[in-house]
């Protein structure tokens, strides 16, 4: 089944079971694979009763669709269905298997125009491929000790900040032209896997950079959660037998140990 969103400028959005969007106007057309758009924004309408919604693709020139008041809802269901495929990542937790929406055309001379976008628009990885990560924006590497030292050596809230407080240190400047996370894998073949953010130069005050940031950085959080999966909890236990016979005597006083209990502990510990 398909479905087709029109403008008032003759520009249209069809989309297919596929997973395939054509989007078209008087000057540019452009078909290609969901997973390929990279940033959406549904505007408010303004005094003139009119509103645009902004659909970035792996395209140099976003697409615009000028509606009209009575179209807003028309325009917030297209919304709603397009925007689960700009995000970068999908986690599944049961499989334990993440799926890596790809962003941009891996080579653009071999695109041609009105034809299926010819990137592959997944990649698939196992939470045991990943051996480690690291942030690259615009050459510059951000490692996962200056994204904890900027987050006071945890995460914030919903996982936000970490980044953000990385970008601020860096002072990357009024633009922002590359975000990815580059993820080291177990594969000698293929040990690097990217995932792009900024496809393009943009300022880093737009909505587009904060938004994009901000999806980066929650992505960030779940792959820290992913790689401390298989990491020993420390030993509560400590290595200090006197310190430990303290330790036993706080729980006798407190009546939690019985005294022979205590007697027999402090034995096996002071190996008397």
């Amino acid at each position: 089944m398909e479905k087709e969103f029109i403008g008032v400028s003759g520009f249209k959005a069809q989309l297919k079971d596929n997973e395939e969007l054509f989007v078209k106007s008087s000057i540019t057309k452009e078909n290609l694979h969901l997973a390929h758009l990279e940033w959406l924004d549904l505007g408010n309408i303004n005094f003139q009763g009119r509103g645009i919604f902004r659909i970035v693709t792996d395209e140099e020139v976003p697409f615009q669709i000028i509606f009209k008041r009575n179209q807003y809802d028309s325009m917030k269901e297209l919304y709603s269905i397009l925007l689960p495929y700009t995000k970068r990542i999908s986690i599944d937790k049961d499989t334990k298997k993440i799926t890596i929406f790809n962003k941009g055309n891996l080579d653009k001379t071999v695109r041609p125009m009105n034809k299926i976008n010819v990137s592959p628009p997944y990649t698939y990885l196992s939470f045991d491929d990943i051996n480690s990560y690291e942030v690259i924006c615009d050459k510059q590497v951000i490692n996962n000790d200056m994204l904890k030292n900027t987050a006071s050596g945890k995460y914030v809230a919903d996982g936000v900040g970490a980044l953000v407080g990385a970008l601020s240190s860096l002072n990357s400047g009024e633009y922002i032209t590359n975000l990815q996370i580059k993820l080291n894998v177990n594969n000698f073949d293929n040990p690097c896997v990217y995932v792009n953010y900024i496809t393009r130069k943009i300022k880093s005050d737009s909505q587009m950079a904060k938004d994009l940031i901000k999806m980066c950085d929650e992505d960030l959080a779940k792959l820290e959660i992913i790689l401390k999966k298989d990491e020993p909890v420390e030993s509560k236990v400590s290595n200090d037998p006197i310190e430990e016979v303290k330790k036993l005597k706080e729980l006798l006083d407190m009546g939690i140990l019985s005294q022979e209990e205590f007697d027999k502990k402090k034995k096996e510990l002071l190996n008397l």
